[in-house]
């Protein structure tokens, strides 16, 4: 790159001459032949462009992977977010499940006290019909 501005400065200034073979040059420094100096502005245009590519390919990598693992973290997102909501539903069921066993039903009460009222009567008489028979 400083060697491309090198060669700007240079090409401004009005110090730049043409040589044929056998002349003298005005000046102290390096001389480069036509294909020399046009061979040095072409690869200076492709290191320059090179570069430009490479650093919009790096770019558009680095876009990508950072894309790539945003899209991850949301799919992870939304697998906890529908694990948990399963989870609740599971336990709320539970909770319903768990609730219906611990209440008894409002007939419960009335009918065991109607079937010991049967059973202690039905006792008593068979006990009855026993010592009867017993005493006879």
């Amino acid at each position: 790159m400083y060697f491309l501005l090198l060669l700007i400065s240079l090409a401004h200034a009005d110090d730049v001459v043409t040589l044929k073979k056998g002349d003298r040059a005005p000046f102290e420094g390096t001389l480069l032949s036509p294909e020399a100096a046009a061979k040095i502005l072409v690869d200076t245009d492709y290191n320059l462009q090179k570069c430009m590519i490479d650093s919009e390919k790096n770019l558009s990598m680095q876009k990508a992977e950072h894309q790539f693992v945003l899209k991850n973290k949301e799919a992870e997102l939304a697998a906890c977010t529908l694990r948990s909501t399963e989870m609740e539903l599971l336990y709320s069921k539970q909770v319903d499940f768990l609730e219906k066993q611990t209440i008894r039903p409002s007939w419960e009460g009335p009918a065991l006290f109607i079937a010991g009222v049967l059973t202690g009567t039905a006792m008593l008489y068979g006990s009855s019909v026993l010592v009867k028979n017993l005493g006879d």
